[in-house]
């Protein structure tokens, strides 16, 4: 075999390990905000929670699992079995989001219940439009399974949208000043992909599209929170409980 063969599958091997370690390095962003409240309590007994939260955390730590798993499947060069595997994981990220949006509207509906129409005004835009974010990259990730450059940058962008929840757990717990805060949150919700970027600038001296175009609706949708406070968000919210109540 040639030393430029050798070269390539060398190579090939690095970029597998890479996006391996990047997937455990996204759990462990998944973990840290839920850590003290969930996980913790969780693991000594002491955690008080609805069936659907502890559900709701299932589903999550199953989807992050299973995302581990696929990489994991790569970087040992089992292709096969990642694309066959792929299949129950599509249907497994449509659970996600049932399982999301479902969450989201139990706790409108709490809020609805406990405090009327004026509690629930101006909530759930966050929770809500999450799932859209990551339905979308989701959705253009298995469609693009068969193009596997673009299809794993998009299940890395699809998978950083989830991570928001413990990050802004994470950095609401320290005292910061709300331009620092909101500054931060977006820097370490973005970690993954600005580490793929670099590391595509790195491999391939080019930088995928996929990266640049995951990173500027990420930070657009870090700047959503005036939405919630619009006539259309407040439509949407009246129409919405006219259905729950």
């Amino acid at each position: 075999m040639s030393s430029h063969g050798i070269s390539a599958k060398e190579s090939m091997i690095e970029i597998r390990r890479f996006y391996l370690a990047l997937s455990l390095l996204m759990a462990v962003l998944a973990t840290i905000g839920f850590w003290p409240q969930y996980f913790r309590p969780l693991m000594s007994g002491g955690v008080a929670a609805d069936t659907a939260i502890h559900i709701h955390a299932a589903v999550y730590v199953g989807w992050l699992g299973l995302f581990i798993f696929q990489c994991l499947l790569v970087a040992v060069g089992n292709i096969r079995l990642h694309r066959r595997i792929g299949n129950l994981g599509f249907l497994y990220g449509i659970g996600v989001v049932v399982m999301g949006l479902s969450i989201t509207i139990a706790r409108f509906t709490a809020k609805l219940n406990d405090g009327g129409i004026a509690a629930v005004e101006h909530t759930s835009l966050a929770p809500a439009t999450d799932m859209i974010l990551f339905s979308v990259f989701f959705a253009a990730a298995a469609y693009s399974r068969f193009n596997p450059e673009r299809h794993k940058r998009l299940m890395i962008v699809a998978a950083t949208s989830l991570l928001i929840p413990s990050i802004a757990r994470f950095v609401g717990s320290f005292e910061l000043e709300p331009a620092i805060r909101h500054t931060v949150r977006l820097l370490l919700w973005l970690s993954p992909i600005y580490l793929a970027f670099g590391y595509d600038i790195y491999s391939r001296r080019l930088a995928h599209p996929t990266y640049i175009i995951g990173a500027i609706v990420i930070t657009l949708f870090n700047f959503r929170s005036p939405l919630q406070y619009t006539d259309t968000w407040v439509s949407i919210t009246h129409w919405l409980a006219s259905i729950v109540d």
